[in-house]
């Protein structure tokens, strides 16, 4: 599985011209807990890896296309929601933690590291967050 998702990765990096260092991507996939989302510009997820099935219960083909924000509830932190917002607008690396909901409905707490992606022309491509259960 951790090959199947860097390999994933490598496609879009090679597809998308990214002026992105992947090296860092195979450590933090060695651990199955750790889940990493892709996102297009708009924040409309493109692909997450195998972790995100574990850390949400959400299959990947649940979650194609819809914004990260949808696993987002009622004790997620509006002044946390704001600040990636803001990050994310300014197109900087937000970094913390976030209440997130499963499928089931159970919270967990989640960090997040969020950074935007640029092509090799300095265009945003991408964004990719980094999480895992605190």
């Amino acid at each position: 599985e951790l090959q199947e998702d860097f390999d994933a990765i490598i496609r879009f990096h090679k597809k998308q011209d990214w002026k992105f260092d992947t090296s860092r991507l195979s450590n933090f996939l060695r651990n199955p807990l750790h889940t990493i989302v892709l996102t297009d510009v708009n924040q409309s997820i493109q692909w997450v890896n195998k972790g995100f099935r574990t850390m949400t219960g959400y299959e990947p083909k649940e979650v194609i296309h819809k914004r990260p924000s949808f696993l987002q509830g009622a004790s997620t932190d509006f002044a946390q929601r704001d600040e990636i917002r803001k990050c994310l607008i300014a197109r900087e690396t937000f970094t913390g933690n976030i209440v997130n909901y499963r499928k089931n409905g159970d919270s967990y707490l989640c960090n997040v590291q969020i950074e935007p992606i640029f092509n090799r022309k300095a265009q945003l491509s991408n964004f990719i967050a980094f999480e895992f259960e605190v």
